[in-house]
């Protein structure tokens, strides 16, 4: 009984460190959603397949560890029916758009290439 625990937990482990994905940002400006790690002052960058690697310096360009691979409102703090939003978790939401709070609206469109968010005037795009 202990292996397969012992297993279970392995396989849980690997799954999780497969689907946590981060955002990198250049100075306060959020860019893109994949997979980085640190390496010394340099960000080594990935899609969330794992595949377009590329290198960053930091700064301007910085890490902010997520989970935003498996794209959906909850990771940007949001409500959604369709494309229109509703706040729900203003500290999520604000590391993407500044001053928003929770109860504002928002339109969140996700494709395959790019998660698209507008809140008020602002209007960022994240490639994937």
């Amino acid at each position: 009984m202990l292996r397969k625990s012992v297993l279970v937990v392995a396989i849980s482990m690997a799954v999780a460190a497969n689907t946590r994905c981060d955002t990198l940002f250049r100075n306060r400006q959020p860019l893109k959603i994949g997979h980085g790690r640190q390496d010394g002052s340099t960000i080594i960058w990935t899609d969330c397949n794992g595949k377009n690697q590329k290198t960053y310096d930091q700064p301007p360009y910085s890490l902010d560890p997520a989970d935003n691979c498996t794209v959906g409102p909850p990771a940007f703090g949001l409500q959604c029916d369709g494309e229109t939003c509703t706040v729900i978790d203003q500290d999520k939401t604000s590391k993407y758009i500044a001053g928003v709070r929770n109860g504002d609206k928002a339109m969140l469109r996700i494709t395959e290439q790019m998660v698209t968010l507008t809140a008020g005037k602002t209007t960022i795009v994240l490639e994937r």
